[in-house]
């Protein structure tokens, strides 16, 4: 990765470049940035992928701008506080099953294309979880893997012509949902969605056909019969987590179970029936 800074660089010594080895980014990027963000300071660039990523103090915060060569903004993150989130993402973070874990990190990110998302990143043990939130407080997906604090880069898929043929579907298959992610996943893509009030994950493949979407459910709101399932045919073991998965073949819960250190994933229908 390449660095360069123009903290401590001025007007037209900026614009042409700062003393010694460091480059700045060409003038058009310089412009936007500070069109953007004039009273950004300790400012420094870097590439990252096909980026210029601008990091620098935004009141008094720790931010980092992504940019095209042409000057185009994509996305800034901030590192905020946890008295700067939206108050209905306290509360529903408050009020989830999460609540009692530490946080170790939170992150907003604003885009160009698509609504801000914040990120709070928290830990318990060695287990690590990420939770995506709306300002609006809706949990929009729990990622179990963790980030490890690493930034969070824009996909490219979100500024191409396929996100309109996203959109469109989208749109058709779940009426006024509103598209919060577009990302490239494993070969397919993952559209995070909320719908109904619920975040939801939808995964397509390459070609945009419809694989499954799953968004989680509490433990505590299972149907009886699913609950019932478990705990008959696998004694001993606690229900750690839950989704509702839909697939063109047909729809059920996802279980995650656990007992000391072993887990395993169950799928169960609607009527309790154990699928695997």
């Amino acid at each position: 990765m390449k660095r360069w800074s123009f903290y401590g660089c001025v007007g037209a010594m900026l614009l042409a470049g700062c003393s010694g080895d460091d480059i700045a980014p060409d003038n058009q990027v310089v412009d936007a940035f500070m069109a953007k963000y004039p009273t950004a300071s300790q400012v420094t660039w870097e590439t990252e992928a096909n980026y210029l990523v601008a990091d620098f103090l935004y009141q008094n915060v720790e931010a980092s701008a992504w940019f095209d060569g042409a000057g185009n903004w994509y996305q800034t993150e901030f590192d905020i506080p946890y008295s700067q989130l939206p108050e209905a993402v306290k509360v529903t973070f408050e009020s989830g099953e999460y609540a009692d874990w530490r946080i170790d990190d939170i992150d907003m990110l604003e885009r160009s294309s698509l609504e801000a998302i914040y990120i709070i990143e928290v830990e318990q043990g060695s287990k690590e979880v990420d939770l995506y939130f709306s300002a609006d407080g809706v949990l929009l997906k729990v990622v179990t893997e963790g980030s490890g604090g690493g930034r969070h880069q824009p996909d490219a898929l979100q500024q191409s012509s396929a996100a309109h043929t996203i959109e469109s579907w989208i749109a058709e298959k779940y009426p006024n949902a509103r598209i919060v992610e577009i990302d490239s996943e494993r070969g397919g893509i993952e559209v995070d969605i909320i719908h109904d009030g619920i975040g939801k994950e939808v995964y397509l493949d390459a070609q945009y056909q419809w694989l499954r979407t799953e968004w989680e459910i509490r433990v505590s709101a299972l149907p009886t019969a699913v609950a019932t399932a478990i705990s008959t045919a696998y004694a001993g073991y606690r229900i750690d987590d839950a989704e509702y998965v839909e697939t063109p073949a047909g729809n059920y819960y996802l279980i995650e179970i656990e007992q000391g250190e072993r887990e395993q994933h169950v799928r169960v229908d609607a009527e309790g029936n154990i699928l695997s």
